[in-house]
């Protein structure tokens, strides 16, 4: 039974995949349309990463527009993680949002783990996941020529 669920949300999922560099792209672009200062970080070689550190991405980039203040967001991405923090923490902001909550279920099903963490001025949501985990074809981001 649990293996017919793990299989059934795979598919589910599967249809919404979303290619990491071009979430990337769109999530520099998002924030810097909203004034936001954008500081993206990454080992100096290419970055496999898997398809649900993109849902983060996403999740985390309409979580800081929607929820917070930021004047400047960093992402800092490696092998199988990624880090997004912003500095616009505002009164009443939950740390478990319920995106971030669902996507947490998601990322442990596939052998990852999720993590969230506020202080008075930050707010940190970060994710590690093999690139091979869950059977998805993982993205690879290369390396910028230009400084991020």
């Amino acid at each position: 039974m649990d293996d017919t669920i793990r299989k059934t949300r795979e598919l589910a999922y599967a249809r919404h995949e979303i290619e990491f560099p071009a979430e990337l792209e769109n999530a520099r672009r998002l924030c810097e349309a909203a004034g936001i200062d954008v500081e993206i970080r990454r080992d100096g070689a290419a970055v496999a990463v898997h398809s649900l550190l993109s849902h983060l991405l996403r999740e985390a980039t309409t979580n800081l527009l929607r929820h917070a203040r930021p004047t400047h967001v960093s992402i800092i991405l490696s092998p199988g993680r990624i880090e997004v923090e912003n500095d616009g923490v505002t009164d009443g902001l939950d740390t478990e949002l319920r995106g971030l909550a669902r996507l947490r279920e998601r990322v442990e099903l596939a052998g990852g783990e999720l993590h969230t963490r506020r202080s008075p001025d930050r707010f940190v949501v970060w994710a590690t996941l093999a690139v091979d985990g869950g059977g998805r074809r993982p993205s690879v981001v290369e390396p910028d020529k230009e400084k991020s």
